[in-house]
Formats: C-alpha cells, sequence, structure tokens
C-alpha cells in the first residue's frame, strides 16, 4: 500500500504518465454504478416474484435481504471510495485494496464453485444455460474490474508490476469459468446420448416437443469394482401456458466402464395437472400407452392391493400403476445398456 501523506500520494500517482490521475477513481465509479445497478435491478425483480405469492413471494423475499441490501450496501461503500479516490486519500486506496480483496474474492470464489458444481451436478439442457451463462458472465465481469482496481493501485503505489501478471492469470480463469458452463453441458448431453436413445427406442415413446434433460451426478458413487456414477434423464411434455394434462418420466441408471445399468426402480412417471381415477387394470393399460409406453411391449395383469401391475416381458419388468395415476417401472434383474 501506500506510504506517506497524501502530497506523497498525489506525487505518486502524478509521477507514473502510465496511470492518470483520476483513471482509478472513475474505475471505481464504474464498479459502484454497476453494483447499484444490480441492486436496483434485484429490488425489482424480488418485488415482482413477491406479488406472486406463495412460495415464489417468499423467495422474493429472501432475495431482497439477502441479495439485494448486500448489494445496496456494498455500493454505498463503493461510493464513498470512489470519493475518496478522486481526493487521492491514503485510506481511500486503502479502503478500495481491502473490498476489492475481500468482496472481489468472494465472488471469484462464488464464480469457480458454481460452474464446478454444474459440471458435477448439472441439469443438461433444462433450458436456463442463457440465464447461468449472463449470470456468470456479469459475476466474473464484476470481478475482473475489481482485479484491475487492485491490479492498478498496486502497480501506482507500489511499483509492482507483478500485480498485472496475476491480474492476466485472473482473467483466464474467469474466462474459463464462463466458456466451462456450454461444454460442460455439451459433454453432459453427449456422455447419455446412448442410453437416451435406448429409452426412445425400447422404452418410452418420446414425444418430438418432449423436453428432455439430463442429470449427472458426479458424486452419486455406488459400489462397483470399477467405480461409477449415476446419470438422470428427465422426459417432460409439460409445456407452460397451454392446457391439458401433460406427464414426465424420470430415467435413472448407474454408468461405469460397462455402460449403464438400471436397477430396481428404472424409471417413475409423473402426470401433471388433475390426476386420473384408474379403476381398472384395463384403464391402467390405457393410462401406460398414453404415457408413452409402447402398447406391443405389455404383458399380463397381476392384481395388486390399490395398485394396478402389468408385465414388461421383454425387459424383465412389471409396471405399477396408482389409482391415481402415475407409473412406475420396476425390473426383476438389472439392465445393462452397453456404452458403444
Amino acid at each position: 500500500m501506500c506510504a506517506g501523506n497524501k502530497q506523497a500520494l498525489r506525487a505518486t500517482f502524478d509521477s507514473r504518465n502510465t496511470v492518470p490521475a483520476n483513471g482509478v477513481a472513475w474505475l471505481r465509479t464504474s464498479l459502484t454504478l454497476l453494483i447499484l445497478g444490480g441492486a436496483a435491478w434485484g429490488f425489482i425483480q424480488s418485488t415482482r416474484v413477491m406479488g406472486k405469492g406463495d412460495v415464489a413471494g417468499l423467495c422474493g423475499y429472501i432475495g431482497i435481504w439477502i441479495v439485494d441490501v448486500p448489494l445496496l450496501i456494498a455500493g454505498i461503500l463503493s461510493l464513498l471510495i470512489a470519493v475518496a479516490l478522486f481526493r487521492k486519500s491514503v485510506r481511500g486506496v486503502k479502503a478500495a485494496l481491502i473490498f476489492d480483496i475481500l468482496i472481489g474474492g468472494s465472488v471469484a470464489l462464488g464464480v469457480v464453485v458454481s460452474s464446478t458444481d454444474f459440471f458435477l451436478h448439472g441439469h443438461f439442457g433444462a433450458g436456463d444455460m442463457p440465464w447461468r451463462l449472463g449470470t456468470t458472465a456479469v459475476a466474473a465481469g464484476v470481478v475482473l474490474l475489481m482485479g484491475a482496481e487492485a491490479a492498478w493501485l498496486q502497480s501506482a503505489c507500489r511499483g509492482w508490476r507483478g500485480a498485472w501478471r496475476g491480474y492476466a492469470v485472473l482473467a483466464v480463469l474467469m474466462a474459463a469459468m464462463v466458456v466451462w458452463l456450454p461444454l460442460a453441458e455439451y459433454r453432459g448431453i453427449q456422455h447419455a446420448r446412448v442410453l437416451r436413445e435406448y429409452i426412445g427406442k425400447h422404452l418410452i415413446t418420446v414425444p418430438a416437443d418432449a423436453r428432455i434433460t439430463v442429470l449427472r451426478d458426479s458424486s452419486a458413487r455406488f459400489s462397483s469394482a470399477s467405480g461409477g456414477h449415476e446419470d438422470r434423464i428427465d422426459f417432460d411434455t409439460q409445456r407452460i401456458g397451454f392446457p391439458g394434462p401433460a406427464y414426465g418420466w424420470v430415467f435413472t441408471a448407474q454408468h461405469d466402464a460397462a455402460g449403464w445399468r438400471f436397477e430396481n426402480v428404472a424409471g417413475v412417471a409423473i402426470h401433471h395437472g388433475m390426476p386420473p381415477v384408474i379403476q381398472s387394470a384395463a384403464e391402467a393399460r390405457d393410462y401406460l400407452i398414453w404415457i408413452g409406453v409402447p402398447a406391443s411391449q405389455l404383458g399380463t395383469d397381476q392384481p395388486m392391493a390399490k395398485k394396478y401391475s402389468i408385465a414388461r416381458p421383454d425387459i424383465g419388468g412389471r409396471y405399477e400403476v396408482g389409482e391415481n395415476g402415475g407409473a412406475v417401472l420396476y425390473l426383476v434383474a438389472p439392465l445393462v445398456i452397453p456404452d458403444r
């Protein structure tokens, strides 16, 4: 940090032609406007969400106190630091460096953790990539602004040229975290391509407009000689704003060196909207056909209490359909799909 009184600090700034006297202060002003703008946008969005009531309203209320108010406080502190930098205050320089290290470091850590978590547990293909990418890019931009200010002050006040080399490393890291997101989603979708194709050809008929998402849980380890992880494929026909019944399927498989393996519970069907009332095995069979199960693959009926069980002989399994809709695909023995 700078040593000496305010005149010495001003002389240090002015003696370096590569650093305009008020350049770093204007950089801090830009950062302040960005923070305050984010706080204002957050208040508007949270207020809109609160107007919806129920759980969404609670989320909006939490967002105001957890996100928007801290942003407002940070913006006010940043504004005070900007004024101090324009006055070339030694305390202002110290405050700016502390602010950049604490706030910028926290945001940088959040960017790294968020991108890494998406790679390990991402719900790929869910349609939120533009929002996720934009949010991460803005956060990375804030980190780079704070890092530029810190490097500028270190270089101007202490003559530490290595500060810009450290900033270059930070810039590469933040850029990598942003670029990593679409690459992780592409990799996750391609990883489960064989599994998706098998489900579409052998287990259910997938509507052309169905939304297909892949959840790869790299931390969900299971007992296997070669290790492995768990993959989940969601097929959903629900469309927001479109009336009428819809359904979705969730298939879960374990993946290791041998490929994918469905265990006892291979898939679960979910009925959206008002559930049907199923009162016979024939209605249960019709319901299974309606939610995409090929009619030619359904076997005999097996009576059960408050449920209807229909065999799936081609894969050694059975469907259990409840009286209020929904279905579960059970397997007698594990079903292995080679990873070709």
